[in-house]
């Protein structure tokens, strides 16, 4: 367990309790981090593809048979759009996909400055096909963007969703001290009641069961595990 908690390792903690068992995809430069955090958990099995579109293809598989949550990692840029083929399949199909993508760092995303692999609008392309799509915009808003984003893909109608995760911020640190106070206050309920219960439009929740529409919880001075929406 690396010392510093990152979002990496909040994303690989966030699908083992989404009781993901096995993730697909490409290992890539833009996604080391998370990847890596999973490997240390080795709680979930990361099934290398030979392109990131067979990789969506076997997400989708995955969540057909299990009757959960597939998920598919992909590069950015032309490793996003070679995932495209798949989500598309998936939300003709109605398979609860979550695609994770990384995206160059933030001080120069949608600025088309020619960064590696920084595809213009790669949001608005995933938003395109997907049934929605998201992007995490500081470490503060992970938890709420990932939440969001598996209620989506969970939710009837169900469908692929989409996240990008910058990769200056999936090594971002979180502060411990917070995750470690909401965890408390969220282990007196399930995930599952948890994620319907406070996750709606506008439903800004970090876990202790207060969260309703409208309204901001406090959470120990701060707003580590609250959604943005």
């Amino acid at each position: 367990m690396a010392s510093t908690y990152t979002v990496g390792d909040l994303v690989a903690e966030f699908l083992s309790a989404c009781g993901v068992t096995t993730a697909f995809g490409i290992a890539s430069v833009h996604n080391i981090p998370m990847l890596d955090a999973i490997g240390r958990r080795n709680t979930i099995r990361f099934m290398m593809a030979r392109g990131e579109l067979g990789g969506a293809h076997m997400a989708d598989g995955y969540a057909r048979a299990s009757g959960g949550l597939g998920v598919i990692f992909s590069s950015t840029g032309p490793g996003a759009a070679n995932a495209v083929g798949g989500l598309v399949e998936a939300r003709f199909a109605g398979s609860s996909v979550l695609h994770i993508t990384g995206q160059t760092a933030t001080k120069f995303a949608d600025r088309a400055l020619g960064m590696v692999h920084d595809a213009y609008d790669q949001l608005g392309m995933l938003r395109s096909v997907s049934k929605s799509a998201y992007r995490i915009r500081s470490a503060e808003q992970a938890l709420g963007v990932l939440t969001r984003a598996a209620t989506d893909a969970l939710t009837p109608p169900t469908g692929p969703v989409s996240v990008e995760v910058p990769i200056d911020l999936q090594r971002a640190p979180i502060d411990l001290r917070c995750r470690s106070l909401c965890r408390r206050r969220r282990r007196r309920r399930s995930w599952m009641s948890w994620r319907l219960g406070c996750s709606g439009p506008g439903g800004r929740c970090c876990g202790s069961g207060r969260g309703r529409v409208g309204r901001q919880p406090r959470c120990g001075g701060c707003s580590i595990w609250a959604s943005p929406w």
